[in-house]
Formats: structure tokens, sequence, C-alpha cells
């Protein structure tokens, strides 16, 4: 299959229009938020427990934040935490996996076992525990986003170069005399493009379900930084009392930005099927 027949292919996938479109929407909003935002997030200046109306779309909060200003910046944080720790997990796993998967020594099985003994630990409480032993901040998020899915990475494309290193392509330039690191990078990785990039939108979304879930529980973003989790923590409690507005607006927020990323995820697994049986 030729790169434009790829992209033909990956044009008509109604999955990766939808989840693209979501994706460029939001990075939109959180790029354009101090223009299209109409007050300052961090404002504490209005009265509390407005409803959503002409002058506050989303109401405000019991502080007097505006929910629909804090709503558009919080993609600034979320975004940019999910995809920072996920693109450093994708550099550290994909320099671990392939000579792992292209090895046939020993070594290499200990690796994956130590990967898998890693995955056997929920995530939730594995984020918990590397924010609380490395301490709160953007980077400690990050740095345990990228710990929590290097062994992702990891199994991913160690699949794939399993799989390649078998192809007649890769065993002519192994008669050729290619060096190894010229066969791994110029024959084999190219080739695990489209499962990489599958793992990496799955794993942005629930990178932002877990930056969600810290600040929730009180150990992520630190307020007026506006974050969707602290804005739903700040809510949920107003859930009974009538006032929905100041947990479920952020609340759908994170559900179409993740279902956005999992639609493209899903796109470009059905892409990748198509080209393998080309």
């Amino acid at each position: 299959m030729t790169a434009r027949q790829l992209l033909r292919t990956a044009r008509r996938n109604s999955e990766l229009t939808a989840g693209g479109a979501l994706i460029l929407a939001w990075v939109a909003v959180a790029l354009l938020a101090p223009v299209i935002a109409p007050h300052d997030p961090a404002s504490t200046s209005f009265a509390a427990l407005q409803a959503p109306g002409s002058s506050h779309l989303f109401g405000t909060d019991r502080l007097g934040h505006d929910v629909f200003s804090r709503v558009l910046y919080a993609p600034r944080a979320d975004l940019y935490l999910a995809v920072s720790g996920v693109l450093l997990a994708l550099l550290v796993g994909v320099l671990i996996a392939v000579p792992v998967g292209f090895t046939r020594r020993w070594w290499g099985d200990v690796v994956m076992r130590f990967f898998d003994g890693f995955q056997a630990f929920p995530v939730l409480i594995m984020a918990l525990a590397l924010v609380q032993a490395l301490g709160q901040g953007s980077g400690t998020i990050i740095a345990a986003l990228a710990i929590l899915n290097v062994p992702l990475f990891v199994r991913v494309v160690r699949g794939q170069v399993l799989s390649l290193r078998e192809r007649r392509f890769v065993e002519a330039a192994v008669a050729a005399g290619n060096p190894t690191r010229r066969i791994l990078f110029r024959h084999i990785l190219p080739n695990t493009t489209f499962p990489i990039l599958a793992q990496a939108t799955i794993s942005i979304a629930y990178a932002i379900i877990i930056v969600a879930a810290l600040s929730f529980l009180s150990v992520g973003i630190k307020p007026p930084t506006a974050e969707w989790g602290q804005m739903i923590s700040d809510g949920y409690q107003n859930l009974t009392t009538g006032q929905w507005w100041i947990a479920i607006f952020p609340g759908l927020a994170v559900v179409t930005v993740v279902l956005g990323f999992h639609l493209v995820g899903d796109g470009l697994q059905r892409t990748f099927a198509i080209q393998r049986r080309h």
C-alpha cells in the first residue's frame, strides 16, 4: 500500500475523522483560551453559585469563578501533562523495546518479565504512589505518566519487532552486512509507526483521566490553575444541592477529549489492519 493509498484509507475512516475533529477542537480551545474566554479563570469577583445564563454560560462555582472560562483554560494543563508524559514514555519505550525485541538472548526475556511485573500494579494506585514519592508538581506528574506508560510501549513495539525480524527484507538487510543499529532504526522501526501511534493516542486518553483523577484526589494540579479534575472535585458535592453545572461541564469536557483520542486510536488500528492485508 502506497503512502497515497494509505492516506486515502485514513480519510475514509469515520473514527479518525470524528476523533481528529474533537482533538483539534480542544487543541484550538487550549491555544485560543486567552482570546475566547470571557473572564479571567482565576478571578473570584463574581457572585458564587450562579446558574448558567447569559453573563456566565456555565455558571459560577462556590468561590465565584466563571466555570466556562475555567473549562476553556483547563486543557492547557491537562493536554500538556498527558501528551508530555506519553511522549516521554514513547521515547523511552521505543529505545528499550527495539533492541529487546530484536535480540535472541536471555536478557530480552528478563526485561519483559520485569515490565510484566510492573504492570500488575493498579495504575491509579501506582500514580498516587509515584506522585507522593517524587513530590507534587507538573514535572512529577509527567514523570509518573511516563513511568506508567513505558511498559505499554515496550510490549507493543517489541511485539512488532518480533514479527518484523523474521521478514525477508530484514533477513536480506542482515545478509547484506548492515550493522544492527541500521537494521533496527532504518528497516524495523519505521514499520512500527501505526501501532506506536495507536498506542500513543489511547495512552494519552488514559493519561488525561489519570491527571484529572490525581487533581480530584488533591494530589495533582493545584488552584488557581484551571484543571478539569480539580473542578469536578470542587463541584461534585454540590450535585445534591442543585448546583450541577460546577462538576458536569468539566466532566463533559473530559469525556469528549478522551473520546476523541480513543476514536483516533481505534481508527489508526483499523487503518493498520487494512495496511497489513495489503
